[in-house]
């Protein structure tokens, strides 16, 4: 039962509900809150490598990574709803990314059309998001999915080998993240009282891991950053 005199209690508790027993404090996931630092290192590294190798549109995946672990961070602090849809829009940044990447890469598409085209994917998500809740990770799933159906035509139309080990490690991270966050949502694989891993921890890892290889697999690829009059 809510606890009314706890910390972030006057919020509109989250609507998934997560292994990790919730503590009466400011941090009340703690394996879930700290396990974010993983997506902020590696953001900031990203960030970093882009720079050196002035790729802008690169360190847009660090800057996201760091803003999901903000989020994430805040998510799992308060098991908060505003958190979690905050967590999710985050992650519908580095889908996106995805998607607008690759239509790049594909139909050589202008910068202003492709922000028009992220604004409209985030924004909209986030509107079913909140009308419909709990489809989080449904959306976010299907934004890489269509990435990844631009991907396969290229090859198919293109036929030229690129670097698809780094996008193989990214999806094999992310299926282990999944795997990691069912059975701790699902409750299948969990200690409650074990403050320190939890199978969602396991998912923030896996997960900001993939991000580290979707980063290196776009590093390869030279994408339009002019602006297009």
């Amino acid at each position: 039962m809510e606890q009314l005199n706890c910390p972030w209690s006057n919020l509109q508790p989250s609507t998934l509900q997560w292994c990790e027993r919730q503590l009466c404090d400011w941090i009340r996931e703690p394996a879930n809150f700290w396990s974010n630092l993983f997506y902020i290192i590696f953001g900031i590294w990203i960030v970093i490598k882009a720079r050196k190798g002035h790729s802008p549109h690169l360190g847009l995946i660090g800057i996201f990574s760091i803003l999901i672990g903000l989020m994430s961070g805040f998510y799992h602090a308060s098991n908060s709803f505003i958190g979690e849809v905050l967590d999710f829009s985050c992650m519908f940044l580095i889908s996106t990314y995805v998607l607008c990447a690759n239509l790049a890469r594909r139909y050589s598409w202008s910068y202003e059309r492709l922000r028009l085209v992220a604004v409209i994917v985030v924004v909209s998500s986030i509107g079913l998001l909140v009308q419909y809740q709990s489809i989080g990770i449904e959306l976010f799933a299907l934004q890489l999915i269509a990435g990844l159906i631009l991907e396969k035509q290229m090859l198919k139309i293109n036929k030229v080998e690129t670097h698809f080990i780094e996008l193989v490690y990214s999806l094999g991270c992310l299926g282990l993240a999944y795997i990691a966050w069912y059975l701790d949502h699902e409750k299948i694989v969990c200690d409650p009282d074990r403050h320190w891993i939890t199978g969602h921890a396991i998912w923030h890892f896996l997960a900001a891991v993939a991000i580290v290889f979707i980063y290196r697999f776009y590093s390869y690829f030279k994408i339009e950053e002019k602006h297009h009059v």
